[in-house]
């Protein structure tokens, strides 16, 4: 253990891969809680992007919307997406999201330390919310 504490719910993850039951992103995300216990702040931050982005598409895939991204999307496709039957993103939501994305970005101007766990952190809570408010009721 380093001076920063790192702490990671494993057991919440777990039970998120479980069902998401998806080998690519498992996969995906267990190299970013990978990099978070070895303190890689820039890789992890860049594969929680990432892993944000593919939760996402599974979403848009589970109502047969995927189709809405177009080609080579980017965030603001996602979070467009997202604007749309039936997930319908409010100006609230939207603007949570899209401020996950503004944090994976920035995290490459501003890497030293604490900051970034901090930004990692964000980020995997963030991915944790978007399985449980986009991800869960995609399912029913």
């Amino acid at each position: 253990m380093t001076k920063n504490e790192i702490f990671i719910d494993t057991y919440h993850f777990d039970d998120m891969l479980k069902k998401l039951n998806n080998n690519q992103f498992s996969d995906e995300f267990n190299q970013c809680l990978f990099a978070y216990t070895h303190e890689k702040w820039f890789l992890c931050a860049a594969g929680i992007g990432s892993c944000l982005e593919h939760l996402m598409l599974l979403i848009l895939m589970n109502y047969n919307k995927a189709a809405q991204l177009g080609r080579n999307p980017t965030a603001k496709d996602y979070l467009k997406a997202f604007t749309r039957d039936p997930i319908c993103l409010d100006a609230r939501q939207q603007t949570y999201i899209d401020t996950l994305f503004r944090l994976r970005n920035s995290i490459d101007h501003h890497n030293a330390g604490i900051t970034s766990k901090r930004i990692c952190d964000m980020l995997l809570d963030g991915v944790t919310n978007v399985f449980n408010e986009y991800y869960i009721p995609s399912t029913n």
